[in-house]
């Protein structure tokens, strides 16, 4: 696990999957990708699943499955959250990611528990995959004092 301004990177290996996960939110935008396994996750109104999926901020999601897995947690208030948010979310609460490039991207997570891979790389992944999935060029900051208090 890694954790830096504005994405924290989480690599898990569940062999047995997550057990009773229960529905749960956060202010985070969540992006899960199965590097190897099966992923699903639900919210209220739907359940998708799929290798990579993404739960925007602050809906009451669960997960279930098993295998390997990488997290990528966004603040939802950074230039790169919002950026998110306009690119994937739209009304909708859980989206399939449909990207060729993320597992070329996330290839180097593949090797966390044979080797040590130190928190500048995870999060240099995690910033990877957020900027492919959504640049965050344009993306409008919030107000000067909301960032203060990030």
């Amino acid at each position: 696990m890694a954790i830096g301004r504005g994405v924290s990177v989480w690599v898990l290996d569940a062999p047995h999957g997550f057990g009773a996960a229960d529905y749960h939110s956060h202010h985070a935008i969540q992006i899960t990708v199965a590097l190897d396994g099966q992923l699903s996750l639900s919210t209220s109104s739907e359940s998708l699943s799929s290798p990579a999926l993404a739960v925007a901020a602050d809906a009451l999601h669960r997960i279930d499955g098993c295998g390997f897995f990488a997290f990528i947690f966004v603040e939802p208030e950074s230039r790169q959250g919002r950026s998110l948010s306009q690119a994937l979310f739209g009304k909708r609460e859980l989206v399939e990611l449909d990207n060729p490039h993320l597992v070329d991207l996330l290839a180097p997570l593949r090797r966390t528990f044979e080797q040590r891979v130190g928190n500048e790389e995870l999060l240099a992944v995690g910033r990877s995959v957020i900027e492919a999935l959504a640049p965050a060029a344009d993306a409008p900051l919030p107000d000067a004092r909301v960032q203060r208090i990030i």
